[in-house]
Order: C-alpha cells, then sequence, then structure tokens
C-alpha cells in the first residue's frame, strides 16, 4: 500500500489502486490482499503491470523468458516509465505523452532462480507511481550465468 511519513508538501497525500473483481469489502481486501494494487504520490496515475499474464503481485515460476505488459494512464504527461528487476534498471522509456503501453520480453540470463520485478512512473509534474512487484522463480531449464 502507498503510505508516507511525510506530513509536508509535497507529498501530504498518497494514493492505492487496487483491482478486484468487484466492488465489494471483501473483493477489495482481496485485491490488497493479492497485492494486485499500486501506488501514487497523490495523482490518479493508473498502472497495469503483468508477466506471462500474471498480474502484478503475483509469485510465479517459469522455464523461459518472460513476457511482459506495461500500460499506463496518466494524469499529465509521461517522462519517464521504469522497469526495474531486481533493485536495477532493466528498462526505461521515455514518453512525453499522458498514455503509454509497453511489451517486451527479458531475455537477459538471469543471476539468481528468485527475481522481482516492478514499475516505476514519473510524470513531467514529478509526480510518481509504482506497480506491486512480481516475483519469478526461473526454474532450473533457464540456466542462470
Amino acid at each position: 500500500m502507498a503510505s508516507s511519513d511525510c506530513h509536508e508538501d509535497p507529498h501530504q497525500l498518497v494514493l492505492t489502486g487496487v483491482y478486484s473483481e468487484e466492488l465489494t469489502r471483501e473483493k477489495i481486501w482481496q485485491g490488497l490482499w493479492d497485492r494486485h494494487c499500486f501506488g501514487t504520490t497523490g495523482e490518479k496515475i493508473e498502472i497495469k503491470f503483468s508477466m506471462d499474464d500474471y498480474p502484478m503481485g503475483s509469485i510465479y515460476a517459469t522455464d523461459t523468458f518472460p513476457g511482459i505488459k506495461i500500460s499506463i494512464q496518466g494524469t499529465r504527461r509521461i517522462q519517464r516509465v521504469d522497469l526495474i528487476k531486481n533493485g536495477g534498471i532493466l528498462k526505461s522509456w521515455e514518453v512525453n505523452k499522458e498514455n503509454a503501453t509497453f511489451q517486451m520480453i527479458d531475455e537477459t540470463t538471469p543471476s539468481k532462480p528468485d527475481n522481482y520485478y516492478y514499475v516505476r512512473v514519473l510524470q513531467e509534474n514529478g509526480s510518481m507511481g509504482w506497480s506491486s512487484p512480481i516475483w519469478v522463480s526461473y526454474l532450473p531449464e533457464l540456466e542462470p550465468v
């Protein structure tokens, strides 16, 4: 969940977005529990992120290079979208418009069997958004270096 310990500008208000099957208390809590959510610094930026059709928050295993889909609906021009893998930038896109969609395959050989990915968004006004991570375990068929 998006939260801040800052009680002054510029980030007094932060937002959490949750994907749920229905707008009921139970389904919204299930969406939070399943980590199908994203956070922003207050702007209503929408982030959709999946790998091999597993939504953000998922944990899964694969023996192939994962397919990645990212869709961003900004509130202002998006300056940059970063795909983070294990704490480092795997791919960065300069956008300069309010909406963006990307698809790619991560063909980098994993350096370890368990990896995490998430999306970070920066708008031109400094507002930011982050997806929940997706955790991917690479099976032995995809040998790490």
